[in-house]
This record gives structure tokens, C-alpha cells and sequence, in this order.
């Protein structure tokens, strides 16, 4: 039996290590900005302006309404949105320059 387990742990272990770079002159790719909240999972890095929807909104410390407000934005700002990211109860929240906010108030039509 306890070479059945370390027989899986070994497959799950290969399973889990980065592959090497077999393309030399690969390109940098965009990191997604990582916070300490375990409930968050990384969705695709990417940069965009959004504005704002909603009458003003809350900018926090880290994503999800568990954190801190550290600012608020007003119907019609612009942002610059640095990655995104969702937590365990599938809100999207973005990171930008100021903190995080969600971006369900993102206008569908941005700039």
C-alpha cells in the first residue's frame, strides 16, 4: 500500500512541475498580480481602461467586500485595470492602480 501511495504522489509531483523551456527565444508573458486571499483564483492578465457604471464605487484593499474601503470612484471615471480576478463566490474583481473593485459596475461600452 505504501508503494501505491508513493507511486501516486510521485505521478502527482510530475504532474505539478513547470515543463522546461524548450523555445529559447520565447517571449515575456504578463504575471498576474497574486494577493494573500486563499478564496481568490487568477483569471487571464490583461491591461484596459473601464469606466464606471454605478452611482460611485467602493475601492478595496484586496478583492472581495471582506476588505478594507480604501477609496471610491464616481459614475463616468475611467480606470486602468492592471489583471483580474475571481473569488470563491464568482464575482470578477479587478486590480488597478488604487486597489480592487468589481467589475460587474464596469460599463459594457468602455473607452
Amino acid at each position: 500500500m505504501k508503494k501505491i501511495h508513493l507511486l501516486l504522489l510521485i505521478i502527482l509531483l510530475q504532474a505539478c512541475s513547470p515543463s522546461p523551456n524548450l523555445d529559447s527565444a520565447a517571449t515575456a508573458t504578463a504575471t498576474p498580480t497574486m494577493n494573500n486571499t486563499p478564496d481568490v483564483q487568477p483569471v487571464s492578465p490583461t491591461l484596459q481602461v473601464a469606466r464606471i457604471c454605478a452611482d460611485w464605487l467602493n475601492v478595496r484593499q484586496d478583492a472581495g467586500v471582506t476588505h478594507p474601503i480604501i477609496a471610491s470612484l464616481a459614475r463616468g471615471e475611467t480606470i486602468t485595470v492592471h489583471t483580474y480576478t475571481t473569488t470563491v463566490d464568482g464575482a470578477t474583481w479587478a486590480e488597478t492602480t488604487s486597489g480592487w473593485v468589481n467589475s460587474k459596475y464596469f460599463c459594457e461600452e468602455n473607452p
